[in-house]
């Protein structure tokens, strides 16, 4: 059996994305043709919705730019790779913000809109994670899940809630590019995590000035036993993939 290819990027957040990060992402997902594709969270910003909209800005409908940016994402993924098992894992973003939004303003429209009214991932044939589930399983012991805590260092999210899941661990939610590892030399158990960046253009990103962060995703080669992850920085829309160089 042939080893199957793992992509996976998380916090583009449209509309505030880079769009050459996104074009970069692509390219690499049109040449590398992984055989699973993770979303990991806050692709849709929800602007509209958030607790930073206010007055007329936030009776925005909530089909905004950025559910019917990550529509379009999700469509254009599956249309290169039509046979791929895709996930699209929710945020503390996305539908979590809208859901929020509604339950509290109009919860008479809450049998009617729904992530999939939103994102149409069903026609794209994505799985849906809300960000309340637990991890998700995907291979062999690698969970995925947008993530919950925050640190300040990278590699210290991933830690933490590698900690408190017991997992190894794929998440998004920190925007930054790290990795941490844990072995238990008595029973042999290996723990792996990894926070895989960002696409966003951080210039939009006007709710904070501390933006320790760093343009990223991951990629990898799955075996019937085993798994092998790498993080890809980003730089100057640069990146290398399997040796090859990739440029938007």
């Amino acid at each position: 059996m042939a080893d199957l290819k793992y992509l996976a990027c998380s916090d583009i957040q449209f509309p505030l994305h880079d769009p050459r990060a996104v074009e970069l992402w692509m390219k690499v997902l049109k040449k590398f043709q992984p055989d699973l594709v993770d979303l990991v969270g806050d692709l849709d910003n929800s602007d509209s919705v958030s607790r930073w909209a206010v007055g007329h800005e936030k009776l925005a409908p909530v089909s905004d730019d950025g559910a019917r940016d990550t529509q379009s994402f999700l469509a254009d993924i599956r249309a290169t790779l039509p046979n791929a098992d895709c996930h699209l894992f929710d945020g503390n973003h996305g539908w979590t913000r809208h859901e929020k939004y509604l339950k509290e303003n109009a919860p008479q429209y809450m049998e009617f809109v729904s992530a999939d009214t939103l994102y149409k991932y069903s026609d794209s044939g994505f799985t849906f994670h809300a960000y309340s589930d637990l991890p998700t399983n995907r291979f062999h012991d690698m969970y995925v899940h947008h993530g919950q805590a925050i640190s300040k260092h990278a590699g210290g999210s991933v830690q933490a809630d590698m900690d408190s899941w017991g997992v190894s661990l794929i998440r998004g939610h920190s925007h930054r590019i790290g990795s941490y590892r844990k072995t238990f030399e008595l029973t042999g158990r290996a723990l792996e995590g990894y926070e895989i960046g960002h696409l966003m253009d951080i210039k939009q990103a006007d709710y904070s000035n501390q933006r320790n962060w760093q343009q990223g995703f991951i990629v990898g080669f799955i075996s019937e036993t085993d798994h092998h992850l790498n993080l890809v920085p980003i730089k100057d829309h640069v990146c290398y993939v399997d040796g090859k160089r990739f440029q938007s």
